[in-house]
């Protein structure tokens, strides 16, 4: 799953790729998941309903690239990914 990750801070905005072990019921588009919170920079918390979970972020060996096309010659770069959570 990709998520966004707006930095109140710096004020600019961040991709991850989020990663659940599990499986997660009902349609999720659109919809808040739940809280995650950088702890440091290497440790995420994440509060969904009742649920607390705590994960590790790991700088990724290549980046992710995200893209989409416009046509089909035309690729436009979205974002880089460089963490997953």
């Amino acid at each position: 799953m990709l998520i966004k990750i707006h930095n109140q801070i710096g004020k600019y905005t961040e991709w991850c790729m989020l990663e659940l072990q599990g499986e997660m019921i009902g349609e999720l588009e659109g919809k808040q998941l739940g809280i995650l919170e950088i702890k440091s920079e290497n440790r995420a918390e994440m509060e969904i309903g009742q649920h607390f979970l705590e994960g590790e972020v790991i700088t990724l060996k290549s980046p992710l690239l995200i893209s989409t096309n416009k046509e089909t010659t035309v690729m436009i770069i979205t974002t880089l990914i460089f963490k997953q959570l």
